[in-house]
């Protein structure tokens, strides 16, 4: 799990039972902030050492801890770009996760949005624009990627974020329930099934579309919709794996 407390991340990961990673009160205590994400899954390319347990993180740009359900099929292409002279940073990855490789292929597209800003419009200030620069990202780095993803994000000076590939093979859902501090407010949530909902008082709203990436604002909790990426599913419906 990782939160976010103002200008601070709290993280906490390890191989196990979430009984067993989580079993002091006090581990818990210390995730504190008002947003948040988790991943309890085992990593899908790699290896099960707990280097490789999501959230993954890297610093530039922005600021992004990052989940991944799904699997890329031209990984290995894609980290040859990220290694090579594609890459603004010529990115070093740490692990053999597809994970990995996608949560940098997305911050290498924020990176070249950023750029873009700077070079084109050279009046506006880029800190206006960063929720600009994610969902411009979202939309290139779904030209580059292939196969399943459902990704949930927090992204420093923006907020948390979802997307979704443009077929939806993996699941992806929005739950909403009245805030608990008695603002009445609305707080949302993200989840790969809905039966993650009920337990902590969330009601389904939706499933998240293919191609659609939905932010949360960091300031406010509102949330926005961006279509990065027109549906490929035949009639413009989803195509999820059989399974699901």
């Amino acid at each position: 799990m990782v939160t976010a407390d103002g200008p601070k991340f709290h993280e906490h990961k390890a191989n196990g039972l979430v009984s067993d990673v989580f079993k002091d009160a006090s581990t818990i205590r210390g995730l504190s902030g008002p947003v948040g994400l988790g991943h309890v899954r085992y990593p899908t390319a790699g290896t099960a050492s707990a280097s490789e347990a999501q959230p993954f993180f890297v610093n530039s740009p922005l600021g992004i801890y990052f989940i991944h359900n799904g699997n890329l099929t031209n990984a290995a292409e894609l980290r040859g770009l990220l290694e090579g002279s594609r890459s603004f940073f010529n990115r070093h990855l740490r692990t053999q996760s597809d994970s990995e490789v996608l949560l940098n292929i997305l911050a290498d597209e924020i990176h070249r949005a950023h750029q873009r800003c700077v070079t084109e419009t050279p009046e506006v200030d880029p800190n206006t624009r960063k929720l600009a620069f994610v969902t411009e990202a979202g939309a290139a780095a779904m030209k580059l990627l292939k196969g399943a993803y459902s990704c949930v994000c927090l992204i420093k000076g923006v907020g948390l974020v979802a997307f979704r590939d443009p077929y939806g093979i993996r699941p992806l859902v929005l739950g909403r329930r009245e805030a608990v501090d008695g603002s009445g407010g609305e707080e949302w949530c993200v989840a790969s099934e809905d039966c993650a909902f009920g337990p902590i008082g969330f009601e389904r709203v939706r499933d998240v579309r293919p191609g659609e990436m939905v932010v949360f604002d960091e300031a406010t909790g509102a949330l926005t919709s961006h279509q990065c990426a027109p549906i490929a599913g035949a009639g413009g419906a989803a195509t999820p794996c059989i399974f699901e």
